[in-house]
């Protein structure tokens, strides 16, 4: 059973997140020019923020704190699309 301390302390990081997913989203689009991706992005954050969250204690740096987590993910999925790109040119550059 779930204490009802955790289920206002899950209830809290949600809204927190809520309040700050469109900003999110925006950021993450901005450096990934992908819709899809961005939003990739923002689940990524929101799973690593929902496991480090109890972790995390201060109040007024929350919003600042996801957009870190944020940038950490999209940068690993254009560091990832950019990889993925070399392969297939080297692939395709192989089979010629």
């Amino acid at each position: 059973m779930i204490s009802k301390n955790t289920q206002e302390h899950q209830a809290e990081f949600a809204l927190r997140f809520s309040r700050c997913r469109d900003s999110l989203y925006l950021i993450a689009f901005r450096i990934l020019d992908s819709p899809e991706e961005a939003e990739e992005a923002v689940q990524n954050c929101l799973l690593t923020a929902s496991c480090q969250a109890p972790r995390f204690e201060r109040d007024g740096a929350f919003g600042s704190w996801l957009l870190r987590v944020l940038i950490v993910d999209a940068l690993i999925i254009r560091q990832q699309k950019k990889c993925r790109s070399i392969f297939s040119e080297q692939d395709l550059s192989e089979a010629r």
